[in-house]
């Protein structure tokens, strides 16, 4: 039988008004929460979190499978610190699964690498920590990534990391839907587009989207209250409202509404683009969007 693993998600949807960070939102933990075994795996979540109410009412895992880490104001800061904070986690004995780079601890670890340096698209959030990111690579028992250019740019710089490094795009599977559930607001406004993306991330390109659809009215989520700072009052076609998980994936479920998504999903693969392939929505890209059967786990988890 296999034994349990200690889950340890980076998590980057953080509110810009209350620094708490909404777990349910962010495709990072819906990755784990995917990949993880929910009978015997125990999830590491922040301190801080304004949802953790409704992910306990979930009944995913229990509460002894929960353990609450130390995490940055931002993915930046826990990436650089969170080992430095949390190596005290090394007390459980369980190998870990971990998206963090410099682990230096005593426990078998594997990494889940989402993102990391491509030089062909520059970031410096994430860039800077290419040599501990190989660093890691080579400590760990294996290396996920989500992205074949993610394996080949980490192997051109350390050739001794093609066998350690494998790409897994599968990020969902069919009874974590079962499990949440759909419900449809009885309130549901009137819209053409479903934009439920941080409006902060530059690769959704918002406010291309407002202008190129001024006679469509769009349906903001605005997970991490970046709207209001990023465009103040914002726009005469833009609608702002909040939802639960449960109603958010009935919303995508019963009305497969109009998604138009900006990022390439072969140079950086979201998680979240498989919510809308698997319930079907009319997903509007430049780009190829995966299928279902390339995003979704066949059994009860993938790598983990």
């Amino acid at each position: 039988m296999a034994q349990s693993k200690l889950i340890v998600p980076i998590y980057s949807m953080r509110s810009y008004v209350t620094g708490e960070y909404s777990i349910l939102k962010d495709g990072n933990w819906k990755l784990h929460i995917n990949r993880m075994d929910w009978d015997k795996d125990v999830l590491v979540l922040p301190d801080r979190c304004s949802d953790l109410e409704e992910f306990l009412s979930l009944n995913i895992l229990t509460p002894n499978q929960i353990i609450y880490g130390n995490y940055g104001e931002n993915a930046f800061e826990t990436r650089k610190n969170f080992w430095r904070w949390n190596l005290g986690l090394d007390r459980l004995g369980l190998d870990i699964v971990t998206d963090m780079p410099k682990y230096y601890g005593d426990q078998k670890f594997y990494n889940n690498f989402n993102i990391t340096k491509n030089p062909n698209n520059p970031r410096w959030y994430i860039d800077e920590f290419i040599a501990d990111d190989l660093a890691a690579c080579k400590a760990a028992e294996k290396t996920y990534v989500l992205n074949q250019n993610q394996k080949d740019y980490l192997v051109e710089l350390e050739p001794s990391l093609e066998d350690k490094i494998e790409v897994d795009q599968k990020v969902i599977r069919k009874d974590y839907f079962d499990k949440v559930g759909t419900e449809v607001p009885t309130d549901m406004p009137d819209f053409d587009i479903f934009f439920p993306f941080r409006i902060s991330d530059p690769a959704y390109k918002f406010l291309e989207v407002v202008q190129n659809n001024p006679e469509k009215t769009i349906l903001i989520t605005d997970p991490n209250d970046s709207y209001k700072e990023h465009y103040g009052t914002g726009f005469k076609n833009v609608i702002k409202k909040r939802f639960t998980k449960r109603q958010y994936y009935g919303i995508i479920d019963y009305y497969k509404p109009k998604i138009i998504y900006n990022e390439d999903p072969s140079k950086v693969f979201h998680p979240g683009l498989a919510d809308f392939i698997y319930f079907a929505c009319d997903i509007e890209s430049p780009y190829r969007i995966p299928t279902l059967q390339e995003v979704l786990i066949n059994g009860k988890n993938s790598i983990h």
